[in-house]
């Protein structure tokens, strides 16, 4: 009978869901189907273990790229550094490298070594092939650009040699102004300069003829200085006229003004001549007239009032070297007189003497009351005494200079003054005497100024490059008596300068001293040989004391200078120094043709 469910019991039975149970398969295809079952499940594993092995793959890749990464970020880094130094060589640097080298080669090795250095550092031969693929790639591409940056330069040295090659044309034919063969050579050698230049940048025959004119104008401009220099304005007026058509409008104007002064120059100074020699003094002790000479110069060139100033100059110069050299002669008289004394010469023998008569009466009448008494008698013989010593003094002196200008060249060098103390260049007295150890004195306190080693530097080079000029090679010099000819030299080419700055009353520029060079340069004396041979050009600030003295005089200067010492022997009888005698011709004539050859020293 039905069972009718009630709300006190379950309403569906609950149900166990049976039990999932593996049974044997059976009947007759029992064997084939548990075949079956079981290579599924090897099937599965299989497939488990491949899945493994992707992911421990890529696993091992990404770690491969990280460090291949890493190495290769690293050779970026340094094959970028060593592009942009490659870069920074320019023209000739980029081309002559160490060894002979190319440049692609020599930071191409340089970068080998750092790859090699990261590739040892990885971690297994899929690294290291990865990072040669890379390197590879990055050292083609940076070859090629080195490569192009080579092309590059070789046409900036072309251009740097050109412009070389024009200023040593230039140069050279400025520093032998009168040499017409080198003149015309240094023209030749910037034409064919130009004609180079207009090839490359492809000019037209109007651009070409500018760039000439522009290459030519410093060549004229510096002979015409240099002839300036050499006190021939003329000289220099007659090449301008010649020349002035290949200059620039720019140089043109430039050497008017230039050439003008220097004519001005030379016609005031002529003009100074004229008046000197019909109002100046007449004997030693004369006063000098300055006001009349003035007033007359100014009169004869109303109509050139340039000239009249350089005149004025010229004059004045004049007048403040007479009453120096007055000075100098009176004080030599005093000396002289003083050592008599000291001598035992009688009063009445020594006012007889040319001495006496040659000093001025204020002198005469000193040394009297100087002898009046025992005790300045005494004091007057110990005061000749020391006159004497000193005398000697400065001749030891001259002699420690001249014997020893190698050490001077040397020790002069700013790159071994500024190494050197106070103390040390003090002590040099010893070597050079009192004259050459103040000259380095002043250097050495000029050292030390912001600014004056860089230079001093230069004023070292531009007096090797006057050096070399007069055939003593500079730079190559290795004998004791090369060295002591160019200390000897540099010696006086500085007393030169120092002199041109006290008149300026502030320092030469680089321009006025290379200027000041080159006029010496240019003024050349003729020099016999000693027995055989020819004669010799050779400028006065280079003589020593046995070339000046066989220094030839010319006819014309023999017959003018023998004149003037034969006006100055009537007027003056006893003075040694206007003897019309061989020597004195060659003194005055070196004084003559330049400043230098007060440098040159007294003959033994």
């Amino acid at each position: 009978m039905p069972r009718v469910p009630t709300y006190d019991n379950f309403q569906v039975m609950p149900d166990g869901g049976g039990s999932a149970m593996a049974t044997a398969p059976s009947g007759p295809n029992a064997a084939m189907i548990a075949g079956d079952q079981m290579q599924r499940a090897g099937q599965a594993v299989e497939g488990a273990a491949a899945a493994g092995n992707r992911i421990l793959v890529a696993m091992q890749a990404d770690a491969d790229k990280t460090r291949v990464n890493d190495a290769m970020n690293q050779y970026v880094q340094a094959q970028t550094g060593a592009r942009l130094e490659a870069m920074q060589l320019k023209g000739r640097n980029a081309l002559e490298r160490p060894n002979n080298a190319a440049l692609a080669d020599e930071y191409g090795d340089k970068l080998k070594e750092m790859s090699q250095s990261l590739a040892a550092g990885l971690g297994n031969t899929a690294q290291r092939k990865a990072f040669s693929q890379g390197v590879g790639q990055l050292d083609v591409r940076f070859r090629a650009a080195l490569g192009e940056h080579v092309v590059q330069q070789q046409s900036v040295f072309r251009k740097e040699t050109q412009r070389a090659m024009l200023d040593t044309a230039a140069n050279q034919a400025s520093l032998l102004p009168f040499d017409g063969y080198i003149q015309q050579q240094s023209a030749k050698v910037i034409a064919r300069t130009v004609d180079d230049i207009a090839k490359d940048n492809g000019m037209d025959d109007a651009t070409k003829a500018l760039a000439l004119a522009e290459a030519m104008t410093p060549m004229h401009l510096g002979v015409m200085k240099s002839m300036i220099s050499a006190g021939r304005a003329n000289d220099a007026n007659a090449y301008y006229v010649a020349n002035n058509a290949g200059m620039t409008r720019q140089g043109r104007e430039q050497m008017q003004g230039v050439v003008k002064q220097a004519s001005d120059t030379q016609t005031g100074e002529a003009g100074a001549d004229a008046v000197w020699a019909v109002l100046g003094p007449n004997r030693p002790n004369d006063p000098v007239k300055s006001f009349d000479m003035e007033r007359e110069l100014r009169a004869q060139m109303s109509n050139n009032p340039d000239a009249a100033r350089q005149g004025i100059a010229a004059l004045r110069e004049r007048t403040q070297a007479f009453n120096a050299q007055q000075a100098e002669v009176n004080n030599a008289g005093v000396n002289a007189v003083f050592g008599m004394v000291d001598d035992g010469t009688s009063m009445r023998e020594i006012q007889r003497s040319a001495e006496w008569m040659a000093l001025p009466e204020t002198k005469q009448r000193d040394i009297r009351n100087s002898l009046a008494a025992e005790a300045s008698a005494r004091e007057g013989r110990a005061a000749a005494a020391e006159g004497r010593a000193a005398a000697a003094e400065g001749r030891r002196e001259r002699a420690l200079l001249l014997g020893n200008g190698d050490a001077y060249l040397r020790m002069s060098s700013p790159d071994v003054l500024v190494g050197m103390s106070r103390g040390q260049v003090e002590a040099t007295r010893t070597i050079f005497g009192m004259e050459g150890a103040m000259q380095l004195l002043t250097r050495f306190d000029q050292l030390r100024k912001p600014g004056a080693i860089a230079e001093a530097r230069m004023d070292k080079q531009d007096f090797d490059q006057i050096a070399d000029a007069m055939g003593l090679d500079p730079f190559n010099a290795k004998t004791p008596d090369a060295k002591r000819d160019l200390g000897t030299l540099q010696f006086r080419v500085e007393q030169l300068i120092d002199r041109a700055q006290r008149a300026k009353n502030g320092t030469l520029t680089r321009e006025e001293k290379m200027e000041l060079m080159r006029g010496e340069l240019a003024r050349a004396v003729t020099v016999a040989p000693r027995i055989f041979g020819f004669d010799r050009e050779l400028p006065v600030v280079q003589l020593n004391r046995a070339q000046a003295d066989r220094v030839v005089v010319p006819k014309a200067d023999e017959a003018l200078i023998g004149a003037a010492l034969k006006a100055m022997a009537e007027k003056d009888p006893y003075n040694p120094a206007y003897a019309p005698t061989d020597a004195n011709v060659r003194r005055l004539y070196l004084r003559r043709q330049s400043r230098a050859a007060d440098l040159i020293g007294p003959a033994k």
